[in-house]
């Protein structure tokens, strides 16, 4: 896998498209979409980094740190990777909770009234580091792939109607909404 010498930040333009918004018609970027890296991937790139290590000990090391932070959350210890952010589970309860008269008859098993454990993430903000908002941006590198614009993905007369975007490179799209140009790809 080759190293990208100026990787960038894919960034497409959607029109917000709410009648009700004092900023309607205006258009926002977003980030494009992109693969997820694989823990093999993560893995290969941390290899490309003028490492002594060989990709099977990164590999070996990164999956056990993985298999760790698995036990850990599950016994309900936040994890901070230093540089990263934290990771923190919560629970999330049943609806309706259980009662006082619930807990005083002993009917109180957590099996039964945790319905979920979610694992958030926070990420660092403290450090040189900070990956948060406008401190991470300046190590971005954006690029603008185009514009999204809607198209429609259901067959004609089917409901509800299913719809996607497309995107349009940005050159053609000015050329296509410049006064002067009939939709062409001029």
């Amino acid at each position: 896998m080759a190293q990208v010498k100026n990787p960038q930040f894919g960034i497409a333009l959607r029109q917000n498209r709410n009648a009700f918004s004092k900023s309607y018609s205006a258009y926002f970027p977003e980030a494009v979409k992109r693969k997820t890296i694989s823990t093999r991937g993560l893995c290969d790139h941390m290899q490309e980094h003028q490492t002594i290590y060989s990709r099977d000990v990164i590999t070996g090391v990164v999956t056990k740190a993985v298999s760790c932070m698995i036990h850990l959350l599950a016994e309900g210890n936040p994890i901070k990777l230093d540089g990263l952010g934290t990771f923190t589970p919560q629970i999330e309860s049943k609806k309706g909770g259980i009662s006082s008269q619930q807990l005083i008859e002993g009917k109180w098993n957590p099996q039964e009234f945790v319905a979920g454990v979610h694992v958030r993430f926070l990420p660092e903000g403290q450090s040189d580091e900070k990956i948060t908002s406008r401190k991470f941006k300046e190590k971005c590198a954006f690029s603008t792939e185009g514009v999204l614009e809607p198209v429609k993905l259901s067959p004609e007369g089917v409901t509800p109607e299913k719809w996607g975007f497309k995107t349009v490179p940005l050159d053609v799209w000015i050329s296509q909404h410049s006064g002067g140009g009939d939709g062409g790809e001029g």
